[in-house]
């Protein structure tokens, strides 16, 4: 299990500060200056006529987040 935290945290560092600047981008294309901010855009509506963008851009943020807790999860 250390093993695993240690693989995670060195994933991390490596990639971590790329990874949330890219999710920031996309978070921007949407109008949304934070994960918060764009569930408060989708709750009012906001994003109905694009909603296959939103879930677009969330899948790509998920896959990136998930490559770097486990990338076994992504197999």
């Amino acid at each position: 299990m250390a093993a695993n935290v240690a693989s995670m945290l060195e994933r991390e560092a490596r990639a971590g500060d790329a990874q949330r600047a890219r999710h920031r981008a996309r978070l921007a294309g949407l109008g949304a200056d934070s994960d918060a901010q764009l569930a408060r855009q989708i709750r009012s509506g906001e994003h109905d006529h694009d909603i296959e963008t939103v879930a677009a851009v969330l899948a790509v943020s998920t896959a990136e987040r998930l490559a770097i807790v486990n990338p076994k999860w992504l197999r």
